[in-house]
């Protein structure tokens, strides 16, 4: 009796001890590529987990052992390719549901699931080119323009008005801060005062 108990004692520290070296080893076993901060709605993503050989050896798992997931949902196995021993790649149809982040991970021995590595990504969508652009001077002293951005693109977004004395050729640049973009999609007045302007160019960021 007493030696039943002696020997399960003695046996969890042995445990515990093999998978905190496992969690060391498994920190450079696999890397993501591409580490996109930004993905656009609607577009199509790959992404690629490449492992590290010494890893394949150590732990008997490769490629086609890699689970992909977005946060916690394991993303469909029809959606990876399994390019050679070391690489895998899963293709996205990204969805503004899609969530960050993005993950790659295999079953240690075949039974522990580590994830080997992961992306975090921020989901938007390329602003418009604004339109309807009015400028007003007032008394060749003052410039006020408003415009109408757009879309929304959930990003900050900055828009640059460039202004130029006919005589001078001389340039000023503002952006528009996020706070002021955000009115704008409300429906509010979105201006900004410039002075000394005349002569304008719109474009977005």
């Amino acid at each position: 009796m007493l030696s039943g108990w002696s020997w399960i004692i003695y046996a969890v520290p042995i445990a515990l001890s093999t998978y905190s070296c496992t969690d060391e080893q498994l920190k450079a076993c696999g890397h993501i590529t591409p580490e996109s901060s930004v993905l656009a709605i609607g577009s199509q993503f790959i992404a690629f987990c490449t492992l590290n050989e010494t890893c394949i050896d150590l732990f008997k798992q490769n490629a086609s052992h890699i689970i992909w997931k977005s946060k916690a949902t394991e993303i469909p196995e029809e959606k990876y390719t399994v390019i050679n021993q070391t690489t895998s790649s899963v293709t996205l149809n990204v969805s503004s549901s899609f969530e960050s982040p993005l993950t790659c991970s295999f079953r240690v021995y075949g039974q522990i699931e580590q994830t080997l590595h992961g992306i975090f990504f921020t989901l938007g969508l390329p602003p418009d080119k604004p339109e309807n652009l009015t400028c007003i001077v007032y008394n060749d002293d003052n410039l006020t323009c408003t415009w109408n951005p757009g879309r929304p693109t959930f990003l900050p977004t900055n828009f640059t008005l460039k202004h130029q004395w006919a005589e001078e050729r001389h340039n000023w640049s503002m952006k528009i801060n996020r706070l002021l973009y955000k009115k704008s999609q409300r429906n509010q007045i979105s201006s900004f005062l410039l002075t000394h302007g005349s002569g304008w160019k719109l474009r977005t960021h």
